[in-house]
């Protein structure tokens, strides 16, 4: 069992995405896998978004597959538009993130930023919490 939100939340899953009412955010917690589930969790994040009406997500990374690279297109041109009509506006990933996790992650959250969406990274989840919960 993984705890994505220490005594709020756990898991008992590879991989989850759910909503977090004392953040108003989406939490996801990314693993390496194939672009397909990569898609498919972003998917279920910009539902919740919308269910939710919340603009912010809190991701754990524990590291990236380098597959989900070829992901970033649908992310910028199909996703992110998406995302940005919904109200996205803060995105914050915590964990101990790989050069390579970061390699992917950078060229994405340069595309969010350019979108008017606040991004930063976090090695600790309280540290990310505190940042989230200023976002209004």
């Amino acid at each position: 069992m993984s705890s994505v939100l220490s005594g709020i939340s756990s898991l008992h899953l590879s991989r989850a995405v759910f909503f977090e009412p004392t953040l108003d955010a989406v939490v996801v917690e990314w693993q390496p896998e194939d672009p397909e589930a990569f898609s498919r969790s972003l998917e279920y994040v910009l539902q919740l978004m919308r269910q939710h009406r919340t603009g912010k997500i809190l991701a754990k990374v524990a590291s990236l597959a380098s597959s989900q690279s070829q992901a970033l297109d649908w992310f910028e041109q199909d996703w992110l538009p998406r995302a940005l009509a919904a109200g996205y506006k803060a995105f914050a990933a915590v964990g101990p993130v790989p050069l390579l996790s970061e390699l992917i992650i950078s060229p994405a959250a340069t595309q969010v930023q350019g979108q008017g969406v606040k991004v930063s990274f976090f090695k600790t989840l309280p540290d990310a919490q505190e940042w989230l919960g200023q976002i209004t």
